[in-house]
């Protein structure tokens, strides 16, 4: 059934600005029209009175690592995940949620976590040109989207894994590699770096690869928890979304802090030095301006949680990098479906994109906070209403680890999940 939704303050992500008492009209999982007094004859009308219409949220670095994340991204408004690492199970979740057979966001994935050396459990080893050129025709054949570099994969495979990826119009992305500047990753086409600890230390190495064209994906929100529960004294107890964190994966957080702190990765009897990280960020911004930026989390990472942590680095966008309210709206919605590189299809409130929608209880442009106040979340024109949406969320704090299906687990692996570096 068609569905208008009507006298709405509606932000298209065209402009920063709201159109006021506009009607917004959807059938089929595509928008039809935007306009006033649209016709709402043999329609659904759905008053949205002093709401406001923005588009679904993209949280660009996750790991979709057990199935109980999938709903607390809808109920946090994120209609689209780029995963991180991946494995076959999360391809059959994102089969199942196109045709709208699961609850969850839309899946868009890189191939397995891609490393030298066996640093997380499960991840597949390149050491030689000839592994290299095998793992990335791999994904390619698997049907993923990117290929996902650590960086300890020796010099000579990784510049081969580069050349091959290149040929075949298959874009890396990653933590870039030690042995290799990241200006050579950049005259390579490296498509997006991960995190803002990973930018190179010079600044002109910065500019270098600003000017190349390539992406920042910032994950503040979990770089910070190195320099909160690796560094500093924080404790889980005290963190804001708990409650949505299962007994296990909670004991997860826990051990994989520990391990940081103790296997020698990090000098934890000094200070982790969040304000140089970030000043190497805010120049990537000053070169690059704000439309190479996405939003992403890096969630489950310890202290990051699906879906409520994308509202936590929205408000580290506008306070610490220094973006407006509308560029970080960007970051999370146009420049998500620009760097997946389907921006005719989503990103914006636009005639002929997917409903992919957030109703709103105020305005997003007066307040970025205002995004988390969700009354409606709309995936390929499925409703999801705030009542639904709290039950969601009430699933989530008392689900039992037999409900859940944890992926290492479904693969047979044993080992932590992926972590920032």
């Amino acid at each position: 059934m068609k569905v208008v939704l009507k006298n709405a303050g509606i932000l298209t992500m065209e402009k920063p600005e709201i159109l006021q008492g506009f009607d917004l009209l959807f059938d089929q999982g595509k928008i039809l029209q935007i306009a006033k007094n649209v016709d709402t004859d043999g329609t659904k009308v759905i008053d949205c009175s002093g709401k406001f219409l923005m588009p679904g949220l993209f949280d660009m670095h996750v790991h979709l690592n057990s199935s109980e994340m999938m709903q607390l991204f809808i109920a946090n408004g994120v209609t689209s995940v780029r995963n991180m690492w991946g494995f076959p199970i999360q391809l059959e979740w994102k089969a199942q949620a196109e045709q709208g057979e699961l609850l969850s966001p839309y899946i868009y994935s890189t191939g397995p976590l891609t490393d030298g050396v066996s640093y997380w459990a499960g991840s597949t080893i390149v050491t030689t040109p000839e592994e290299a050129e095998e793992a990335v025709l791999r994904d390619i054949k698997d049907g993923y989207m990117y290929f996902k570099a650590y960086p300890s994969i020796p010099k000579d495979a990784f510049l081969h894994l580069l050349a091959v990826a290149k040929k075949h119009n298959f874009k890396v992305v990653g933590h870039g590699n030690s042995e290799l500047s990241w200006k050579t990753l950049a005259d390579f086409g490296y498509y997006c770096c991960e995190h803002t600890n990973c930018l190179p230390e010079d600044p002109s190495d910065i500019t270098y690869i600003a000017n190349s064209g390539m992406w920042l994906c910032p994950t503040h929100v979990v770089v910070k928890t190195i320099a909160d529960y690796v560094f500093g004294d924080a404790s889980y107890d005290d963190h804001p979304h708990k409650e949505y964190v299962t007994e296990r994966n909670m004991q997860e957080w826990e051990q994989i802090t520990v391990w940081r702190k103790t296997n020698g990765r990090y000098d934890v009897s000094g200070e982790y030095p969040m304000e140089e990280r970030l000043s190497r960020a805010l120049k990537f911004i000053e070169v690059a301006g704000p439309d190479k930026i996405i939003l992403g989390t890096d969630t489950p990472n310890p202290g990051v949680v699906a879906g409520h942590s994308i509202h936590d680095e929205l408000v580290h966008m506008v306070n610490e990098y220094k973006l407006s309210i509308f560029d970080t709206l960007k970051s999370g919605t146009v420049n998500g479906a620009l760097h997946l590189g389907i921006e005719n299809q989503k990103g914006m409130l636009k005639e002929g994109f997917d409903a992919d929608i957030l109703i709103l209880e105020a305005n997003p442009l007066l307040d970025v906070r205002n995004v988390s106040k969700i009354n409606t979340v709309i995936q390929g024109g499925r409703m999801h209403e705030r009542k639904e949406l709290d039950s969601i969320l009430e699933n989530a704090r008392n689900i039992k680890d037999e409900d859940i299906t944890f992926v290492y687990e479904s693969q047979k692996i044993s080992g932590g999940h992926d972590g920032p570096y």
